[in-house]
């Protein structure tokens, strides 16, 4: 769960005051001139702001907007080293490259930076030479660093021509250096690579790669990686990974690992004319865990590892083609399998999972299991291993798999198998809009959502110009939505002053007490009926952790 301007302590404390180090971006806002980048008078784009944020330890805020080279950004936005780029939130901050570039982001031997809170887009890879780093990374390049990605949708990116791979974000370890991320609650949708020549490509959502006596290890947690591609257009062309994609170049040389764990992957493709192996998830010569997964509708096969030692445990592969290839069953545990495979062994099944959909309309609905009783579920649910649940045995009693938020291992039951939402990955109380208006010599506040879990209500708090202070307006505002449907809310601020900026943070709080920011949306009251500059709005799912 992150935001802008600063990190949010509890629903009547909201924000702390920022370091020294800590440099504020605000496309809508901002000015590009020497003695800006503060909080009050923030910079306008994120690259002039990361030729002042050059210190290990430097944070770049950056307030909803779109981030583009019309704006005056040059891209790719190359990481200054342990440098974190901090945005408001995935559905407010848009970073496009507008295909000017082979990367949007790149982190090249840049330390440990976080990455959170932005739709990533607009990245264009390629090149001739193999193992090139502008062959990969249409997103994001992570070469030879260890940044964490969080709470980013990584949306659209392309990798084209000879020995294109990763589109949406690249993991590469290479010349004995090691690249070490981790993804986690993020969207990896629709990027796209597209070979040209003999040469394999690999890895339409995320590929990892080791190279020239490198490591790769990667961990992926609570992502959704969905419709991701690999295209071979020559006639002797080979691909693998459509979704995830892990190899080394040599064994003798190379490591690759990665973790997998609780992420949806789904609706994935590969087309080639020689092979085409891994249309979900793909390791070569690599060591992958993949735990509490939902491996679904990949084309033309879900799961296919070779070589080394990888395990499957706690998972739902299902209607891929061919669902498991290159694995023994002593590798896998408690999954459904819809192929049959390994049905009956360690705990494995071959029945339906009764997946059904909340009607949001997220193209990652239609995968959670059906529970209308103890006696009446899906048959994924309480049949994991609880010895191999997420997060090292941890307990689950935050996570559900189920469309009434029935929440995994209470009362002693074993874990759910696949993909777990409701507190844990990708949240389904989602914010379609957030608008704030001028009326008649007040701020009309009005919101929708789309869907609401265990939601208590909402809080709306405001700040005045660039003071610290937050106000809270009017009391909690009790939900009216649910998990079938969403709600339509307003709230009247009456307490403003004519030609003074205000900025408002909506939270929603949850009936266990947690909560999550959403905004700013500002506005600006003349005197006139309406506000002097549009409203923003926010739409989308979101990707917040919760």
């Amino acid at each position: 769960m992150l935001f802008w301007p600063a990190v949010l302590l509890m629903p009547f404390v909201l924000f702390g005051a920022a370091s020294a180090m800590d440099y504020y971006v605000d496309a809508n806002f901002g000015s590009d001139d020497p003695g800006s980048g503060t909080e009050a008078n923030p910079f306008k784009t994120i690259t002039y702001a990361l030729g002042y944020a050059t210190s290990s330890g430097d944070n770049i805020y950056i307030a909803g907007g779109t981030y583009d080279t019309a704006l005056g950004e040059s891209f790719p936005l190359g990481m200054n080293y342990n440098v974190s780029l901090l945005g408001a939130g995935p559905d407010v901050v848009t970073v496009d490259a507008d295909q000017s570039a082979a990367h949007v982001i790149s982190c090249i031997s840049d330390g440990s930076p976080v990455i959170s809170g932005l739709t990533i887009t607009g990245g264009l890879a390629g090149a001739a030479t193999a193992y090139s780093a502008n062959a990969f990374g249409g997103g994001i390049l992570i070469w030879n660093c260890w940044p964490t990605v969080q709470n980013c949708i990584i949306t659209e990116n392309e990798a084209t021509g000879a020995n294109a791979g990763a589109a949406g974000i690249a993991c590469v370890g290479a010349l004995y250096g090691t690249a070490s991320p981790t993804i986690r609650d993020s969207i990896i949708s629709h990027n796209s690579v597209t070979t040209t020549d003999t040469a394999d490509g690999a890895g339409g959502g995320i590929g990892c790669l080791a190279v020239y006596w490198g490591t790769c290890d990667i961990t992926i947690q609570d992502c959704a990686v969905v419709s991701n591609s690999v295209e071979a257009e020559d006639s002797s062309g080979s691909v693998a990974g459509g979704g995830i994609g892990c190899a080394v170049a040599d064994d003798s040389n190379d490591t690759c690992t990665a973790q997998i764990t609780n992420c949806l992957v789904l609706n994935n493709g590969l087309s080639a004319p020689v092979y085409a192996h891994g249309g979900g998830i793909y390791g070569h010569l690599s060591d992958l865990t993949m735990l509490n997964c939902t491996v679904a509708d990949n084309s033309p096969d879900g799961v296919n590892v070779s070589g080394n030692t990888s395990t499957l445990t706690n998972s739902i592969i299902w209607n891929n083609g061919d669902d498991i290839v290159d694995m023994t069953c002593s590798d896998i545990s408690h999954c459904d399998i819809s192929d049959g495979t390994c049905d009956g062994t360690s705990g494995n099944i071959s029945e339906n999972p009764q997946f059904v959909s909340m009607g949001n309309g997220s193209e990652y609905d239609g995968y959670f299991l059906y529970f209308g009783g103890e006696s009446d579920k899906s048959p994924c649910i309480d049949t994991g291993d609880t010895t191999d649940e997420p997060y090292g045995g941890a307990g689950n009693t935050e996570y559900s798999t189920d469309v009434d938020g029935y929440l995994d291992m209470t009362g002693g039951d074993d874990v759910d198998m696949g993909y777990h939402y409701v507190y844990g990955g990708l949240t389904f109380i989602t914010l379609e809009s957030f608008e704030a208006s001028c009326r008649r010599g007040a701020v009309l506040l009005s919101w929708e959502t789309g869907v609401e879990i265990d939601n208590a209500g909402f809080l709306i708090y405001r700040t005045q110009g660039s003071s610290p202070d937050y106000t809270l307006i009017g009391g909690l505002i009790p939900a009216r939505g649910g998990p079938a449907r969403g709600a339509s809310y307003t709230l009247t601020d009456t307490d403003v002053a004519m030609r003074v900026s205000y900025s408002y943070y909506l939270i929603d709080v949850e009936t266990n007490g947690r909560w999550t920011v959403h905004g700013p949306v500002r506005a600006r009251c003349s005197g006139l009926p309406t506000a002097d500059r549009p409203p923003r709005s926010v739409s989308g799912i979101r990707a917040d952790r919760r």
